[in-house]
């Protein structure tokens, strides 16, 4: 009887090491894993101006399926559910208001398994004015003699920057590059001959913009002097 008892018990514990084996074997096995899932433009921290299109362009991969789709969040707001590659979408935003705004992409793969981007945050700015530069003088019509110095003052604004500098140009060729106030330049008529000429203002602001001055048409005529008579006594 013990024999056949330490023999049944002997065949027990072998039982049991082969099922506790089986079970850990089956533990092992690979589990599926979460899609990969990036926003690759735009980057972190950009700024456009309210009505630029603004191109966004997702990676997602699945290394043991494949993609499904791709949900694009503005602010939390699903705005896509892209469902083929590229998972590009772009974001017209002529009706959204200046503030900053949050992108985040979630994949999900096969197995319905998600996986989110890293948040994206950038910035709406208001869209940016170009400069306004007026000529003051001389007067639109002018007539100077050949000669004369002729005083050209300039205004320059800019409502949402600054004036980089102004460019003044006679008949379309550059004359003076002005980099600080006050715009005025003193032109010397002494070497142009006698006709009609051309000048045109034009700002720039810190942002590169240029605007443009009404044209100012001037005369340049001969000084003729009067000549002196005398009567011999």
């Amino acid at each position: 009887m013990t024999k056949r008892f330490l023999w049944f018990l002997l065949t027990m514990v072998i039982t049991g090491m082969v099922l506790v084996s089986c079970g850990d074997s089956s533990s092992t096995e690979p589990s599926d894993k979460a899609p990969n899932c990036e926003v690759i433009t735009p980057e972190n921290g950009s700024e456009f101006t309210v009505g630029s299109t603004i191109s966004i362009q997702i990676e997602a991969t699945d290394e043991d399926g494949s993609i499904e789709k791709v949900d694009l969040y503005l602010n939390n707001e699903m705005i896509a559910s892209l469902t083929s590659a590229p998972f590009n979408y772009d974001w017209e935003t002529s009706n959204f208001g200046v503030g900053s705004y949050i992108l985040k992409a979630v994949a999900t793969d096969n197995d319905e398994l998600t996986g989110e981007s890293s948040e994206i945050s950038i910035m709406l700015k208001a869209s940016n004015t170009i400069p306004s530069v007026t000529i003051d003088s001389p007067a639109n019509g002018s007539d100077f003699n050949i000669g004369d110095v002729v005083s050209v003052e300039m205004t320059a604004m800019d409502s949402d920057g600054t004036i980089d500098k102004v460019d003044l140009y006679l008949n379309d060729e550059m004359v003076v590059s002005l980099t600080n106030e006050p715009f005025n330049y003193n032109w010397d008529t002494s070497n142009f001959e006698a006709g009609n000429y051309n000048l045109k203002a034009v700002a720039t602001d810190n942002d590169g913009l240029t605007g443009e001055s009404i044209d100012v048409n001037v005369s340049l005529i001969h000084s003729y002097q009067a000549p002196v008579v005398s009567i011999d006594s």
